[in-house]
């Protein structure tokens, strides 16, 4: 017999042609970066319709390089910062400056803890929170925090206890260790 097709429900066109770079979902909304550094949200109807598109963020040129998303906020990964976005309050939070291009953003299970992959191969570890509408981060040391085994595309994936992170490497090593 005929194998059926995979069709789309619908089709979110909201980056006028930009490549969409990273997308997360939040509940009943859509949240998308781009190569050109906007941040878009867009509701999802029951009927899988898109509407309500807002423009959360546009950082002017500067790629959207990864998401995460810890409760209301929503943290984005892009040229010498992570960006901060809280959802509670629909406002930009201040950044956390960096010295890289942030290519990977993941918050633990618990929401404490921030953990970023920079270009530069570096691994950065900070404990997060929001108190009183403010972005509250404190940097960490880790013991070893640069990588050169670290794949260019990198996703950082967390253990379910938040205990240990793990990033995909060049090591053929199967007793490769973990930071954390």
């Amino acid at each position: 017999g005929e194998k059926d097709e995979l069709k789309p429900l619908s089709t979110l066109a909201v980056h006028d042609g930009v490549e969409v770079t990273c997308i997360t979902v939040l509940g009943d909304e859509i949240i998308t970066g781009d190569a050109e550094g906007k941040v878009y949200k867009t509701r999802v109807t029951a009927q899988h319709e898109l509407t309500g598109v807002k423009l959360l963020m546009d950082h002017k040129g500067k790629q959207i390089n990864d998401v995460t998303r810890s409760g209301q906020l929503v943290l984005f990964g892009l040229l010498n910062q992570v960006a901060a976005y809280d959802m509670k309050e629909d406002k930009q939070l201040p950044s956390i400056m960096t010295r890289t291009d942030i290519k990977s953003v993941s918050v633990d299970p618990t929401g404490v803890y921030l953990v970023t992959v920079g270009a530069n191969k570096n691994v950065s570890l900070y404990q997060i929170q929001v108190s009183d509408g403010a972005f509250l981060h404190k940097k960490i040391t880790v013991a070893s925090q640069s990588l050169t085994s670290i794949v260019d595309v990198c996703r950082i994936s967390w253990s379910p206890s938040g205990e240990r992170f793990a990033l995909p490497n060049t090591n053929l090593d199967p007793n490769a260790k973990t930071i954390g």
